[in-house]
């Protein structure tokens, strides 16, 4: 997999999924990467269970796409982001 910060053979900002994303460091690096361009995808556990709604909302608005924290979501990626607060044993 490639970083977040590197370009596609095409030049494009690669496709990013941050798992962990509802966490104030990942979902502001999440928001980030989608700003410049870039394909932001992510999963909290918080959101599975319906917490966090106004960070869940600011990730929706910014054009990050949420999927269920069960490892659907990370096919397809350019590059995986775990946060730390992200034990080994959850799918992502």
């Amino acid at each position: 997999m490639s970083s977040c910060r590197d370009r596609t053979s095409s030049g494009s900002a690669p496709s990013c999924f941050f798992a962990g994303v509802g966490g104030s460091g990942m979902s502001a690096l999440a928001q980030y990467h989608a700003w410049r361009g870039g394909q932001a995808r992510g999963s909290d556990r918080a959101f599975d269970r319906g917490e966090r709604s106004a960070v869940r909302a600011a990730l929706v608005s910014a054009g990050v796409a949420l999927s269920p924290q069960d490892g659907s979501g990370v096919a397809g990626c350019d590059a995986l982001v775990v946060s730390t607060a992200v034990e080994g044993t959850v799918p992502d």
